[in-house]
């Protein structure tokens, strides 16, 4: 008798376990940019949102998945909102 082998294809897991830190304040890598951004002192769920509409960053993506260019662009248009009041 033969016996048939099936192969389970996985799927690569996707971990999200980085933490960006922003303006003193670290973001855990598996939360949306959406959320992560309202770790930080001073803003809210709104200004948030502004900030991804400014920037044209999808709400929904996963800090951990930033570029670091896309974290210095972050940084730098949350530091304008923080020292314009």
């Amino acid at each position: 008798m033969v016996e048939e082998k099936t192969q389970e294809i996985k799927k690569p897991e996707k971990n999200y376990y980085s933490i960006v830190r922003i303006m003193q304040t670290d973001i855990p890598g598996h939360k949306t940019i959406l959320v992560g951004l309202t770790y930080i002192k001073g803003i809210s769920w709104s200004i948030s949102n502004a900030v991804c509409h400014l920037l044209k960053i999808d709400p929904s993506k996963r800090v951990s998945e930033f570029s670091e260019k896309e974290i210095e662009e972050l940084y730098r248009i949350v530091e304008l909102l923080k020292s314009n009041g």
